[in-house]
């Protein structure tokens, strides 16, 4: 019954926003006209569906390229035309009391010799645009990023205030907060694992990815569910200028080739476009690991790999209507059941000359995995084990969901452009949970000198098979105030979490204001929730059994909160240089914790003697308080996180070499943060991705017409860690645990709060990157070198625990030695991009 009223308001909605914007359009009358053209520069094809906006006006142009924007006040205006696979440009003009015509001719986007280098304005934010926290990147950036390996989200943990988990991830870690905390949207459509190889790349194909825009803070209330982020991205649409055209890049890591073209409809615009990836990496690491270990047993089938297509289509239906089709589909091949599929459906509702739009969306998201996750359960019989990496947990996740939703856009009243959405999402989940000992755990259980370790696999639980809903509605209007200076943005959204059986509502409000020519002023602030969900566990570090209070439900748990307020100061300076400084706050409770019950057990001393020998030991007749996790969840958890960022871009503007800055393009960037969390015992502690200090510089230098030389440095604050310690294992709280063999058990152990109180080393890396461009035949080539961490600094992963005899303490006769494992070390790369 609940769907059902969805749809029906989500049927009504479009009916009411409708008539009413024919009522509206007919009651105002224009201050004035501007009309034109949109093209292609090269062919001078009409370029339709293109968008055209002056301020919060805009307009979308026909089947013939042609576009009217009706009731522009008159005075300097500043126009904006965008398309899809094209670069922006920008026309500022006077206009006056009659209609004025502009036309604008695109140039396609791509990193041919003469196009590497684009306008300050296409990356520039604009006045109007509310948002705080906004990053954008472009396709060829990601291209050209010295160590992002062509990838969208390692590129990203180069700008400020974004870092990631370690070298061998791409997930993002935004402001100290957790991967599970971004929302992530490719083509309207929500992604919850857009992660490849245990998170090694990203899905994003480099070679069609259009527009990225990732907001770290105080996001509009389009957005929900999430705590800290969201990353929107949308794949750009095939050319409609040819019936072919197709691109091979072969790199170090990955094959992929695109195809695009354009389809034969009465209507121009529409079009399709095609990638298919597939890595070689097990061909690459298998001959290295033989070379570095002559004794490595595994072959080259039992390294993983992976493969994706994507393919996106656009059919023009009439002038006013597009349905756009999308589908994802990868796949990760050390098990074969890890798969994700997606499919969409977009549909397009433009009126020609009118001040809306409405986009109709249904989707539906397939992911089938086995995920590992370290520090969450605890052997109820050895409560000294504190939910650290002595147990990890894997859990067979098969999720499936499908979205209908509707979004409206509005802006036929003059200085207001109202946005309103309603959605409807179904889960369905499979989950089986397994809890097992992994290699440091087996160390700690038998410490004897290379003897094997007892190995037990603790429980395993099927979670079982359920579902569950989830909806949203929400509203927000752009307010024009004082000659287009002032800018505000309130917005309110309405979330249900069916998990729960709840409702929330978040308020949200940004601004922005024009202190003086090209220096704008923004500001933000916001609720935001979070529901628990095992969608949300793909990304997660801890696997959390939701089914064991209610199967249905959790009427007992809330959605998880925050508060954001975020403000900042961005200035332009003639075009090519842009400083921003951004400051943000951001507090969380309500987090989801396991529930901790307290427990006793008595002291050991050590008497002298041999370690390993239980009769070393005495058991007294003192007790130690310990806290053992529970199933139980509860919402005790809370956090806090603030900080500063300060942002410094350069933007090569022309394509001569008159002096220095013309051929630099690039930004250095130095970001301060504190994020702190509190657990359901209260103790407070740092987060497991908590970098204070973290300095970027990313520059690009063209030295020829034909070659450009970049690099990245990147250095940051370790981020925390827990320091263990090794401690007599009991055997029912009595006596000395030990071996078959006799000897004594040693625990990995930590003290009391000492939670993330150590640091690794300071995180420094260097890449490079050489750029090479010509054309062949009619073939546009790229060649570049690409070498990851050139000064091979050994960045620390984890660390690995051994226990050592030692005579130094008395207290502590067994040392726990800390065995670094390096991240990434010096690894050079190469590749060629070819587009015929």
């Amino acid at each position: 019954m609940f769907v059902k009223k969805i749809l029906l308001h989500c049927f009504l909605f479009n009916v009411i926003l409708c008539v009413g914007d024919t009522l509206l359009h007919a009651q105002d009358k224009p201050v004035s006209r501007v009309t034109g053209v949109v093209t292609d520069a090269a062919t001078k094809e009409p370029l339709p569906g293109a968008t055209i906006r002056i301020s919060q006006l805009g307009a979308v142009s026909n089947i013939e390229g042609r576009y009217t924007i009706e009731r522009v006040p008159q005075g300097e205006i500043e126009l904006t035309a965008t398309f899809t696979g094209y670069q922006s440009e920008t026309v500022r003009a006077t206009l006056g009391e009659t209609e004025l015509s502009i036309n604008f001719q695109l140039k396609i986007a791509n990193i041919e010799k003469n196009e590497i280098e684009v306008l300050g304005y296409q990356n520039r934010q604009l006045k109007e645009d509310t948002r705080t926290g906004v990053i954008r990147i472009e396709a060829s950036q990601i291209k050209t990023m010295p160590g992002g390996a062509e990838d969208l989200m390692r590129s990203m943990q180069a700008m400020p205030g974004v870092g990631s988990v370690n070298d061998l991830s791409s997930q993002l870690v935004i402001r100290g907060s957790a991967p599970s905390q971004n929302l992530t949207i490719i083509d309207n459509i929500e992604f919850f694992s857009p992660y490849k190889l245990y998170g090694a790349f990203s899905v994003f194909n480099p070679d069609i990815v259009s527009n990225v825009n990732l907001i770290t803070s105080s996001f509009p209330a389009k957005y929900g569910d999430r705590l800290s982020a969201v990353l929107d991205v949308a794949n750009r649409s095939g050319t409609i200028n040819s019936f072919f055209n197709g691109t091979v890049n072969l790199n170090t890591y990955y094959a992929n080739v695109s195809a695009e073209g354009k389809i034969p409809t009465p209507y121009k615009g529409s079009s399709w476009i095609a990638a298919f990836r597939r890595s070689y990496i097990e061909y690459i690491s298998y001959p290295l690991a033989k070379l570095i270990d002559p004794s490595y047993k595994n072959t080259a089938d039992e390294i993983p790999n992976t493969t994706d297509f994507q393919l996106k289509a656009d059919f023009s239906i009439s002038a006013e209507h597009i349905i756009q089709f999308s589908g994802i589909i990868t796949a990760d091949y050390l098990n074969a059941d890890d798969i994700t599929k997606k499919f969409g459906v977009n549909w397009f509702f433009v009126p020609e000359s009118r001040g809306m739009q409405n986009t109709l969306s249904f989707n539906t998201y397939y992911y089938n995995t086995e995920l590992e996750y370290r520090r969450n359960i605890v052997d109820v019989n050895y409560p000294t084990l504190v939910n650290y990496e002595e147990l990890y947990s894997m859990a067979k996740v098969s999720l499936a969901k499908y979205s209908l939703k509707d979004a409206f856009v509005f802006d036929e009243i003059e200085n207001h452009v109202f946005e309103f959405g309603i959605g409807v999402d179904y889960f369905h989940n499979d989950v089986n949970a397994l809890v097992s000992a992994n290699a440091s755990k087996s160390k700690a259980l038998d410490l004897q000198y290379g003897q094997g370790a007892d190995r037990t696999a603790l429980t395993g639980k099927s979670v079982g098979n359920f579902g569950y809903w989830r909806s949203h509605l929400y509203a927000q209007d752009k307010i024009k105030l004082f000659s287009n200076k002032l800018f505000l943005e309130p917005g309110i959204r309405l979330d249900y979490f069916g998990l729960m059986n709840k409702f929330y509502v978040s308020p949200r409000f940004n601004f922005s204001y024009e202190l003086a020519e090209e220096t704008i002023l923004r500001g933000g602030a916001g609720l935001f929730y979070q529901s628990p969900g095992y969608e949300k566990l793909i990304s997660g570090t801890a696997f959390i059994d939701f089914t064991s209070i209610d199967p249905n439900s959790l009427p007992n748990l809330s959605a998880e909160r925050a508060i954001h307020i975020a403000a900042s100061v961005e200035h332009t300076f003639d075009k090519r240089w842009s400083l921003k400084g951004e400051g943000y706050i951001k507090w969380m409770n309500e987090l989801i914790d396991q529930n901790t019950n307290p427990a006793s057990m008595p002291q050991t001393n050590y008497l002298g003697g041999d370690p390993y020998s239980p009769n070393s030991w005495r058991v007294s007749s003192l007790n130690e308080t310990y806290y053992i996790r529970t199933a139980e969840l509860t919402n005790k958890g809370s956090g806090l996180a603030y900080g500063f960022d300060v942002f410094l871009m350069k933007k090569a503007t022309r394509k001569t070499m008159e002096d220095f800055f013309d051929r630099l393009d690039g930004w250095i960037s130095y970001s301060f943060g504190i994020s702190k969390l509190t657990n359901s015992e209260s103790n407070s502690y740092f987060s497991n991705y908590d970098q204070t200090h973290s300095v970027s510089f990313v520059l690009s230098y063209r030295i020829l017409d034909w070659l450009i030389v970049g690099g990245q440095l990147k250095v940051a604050t370790g981020v925390p860690f827990t320091r263990l310690e090794l401690k007599p294992r009991l055997a029912d709280n009595k006596r000395i645990a030990t071996s078959p063999t006799g000897r004594t058990l040693f625990d990995l152990v930590y003290k009391q709060g000492t939670q993330n109180a150590d640091r690794y080393p300071t995180y420094i890396r260097l890449d490079v990157r050489v750029v090479a461009l010509a054309k062949i035949f009619d073939a546009t080539c790229v060649f570049y070198l690409d070498v990851i961490n050139v000064l091979n600094n050994h960045n620390i992963l984890k660390y690995e625990y051994n226990g050592t005899a030692t005579t130094s303490s008395t207290e502590n006769p067994i040392a726990a030695t800390l065995n670094p494992i390096r991240m990434i070390p010096l690894v050079p790369g190469f590749g060629a991009t070819i587009k015929f």
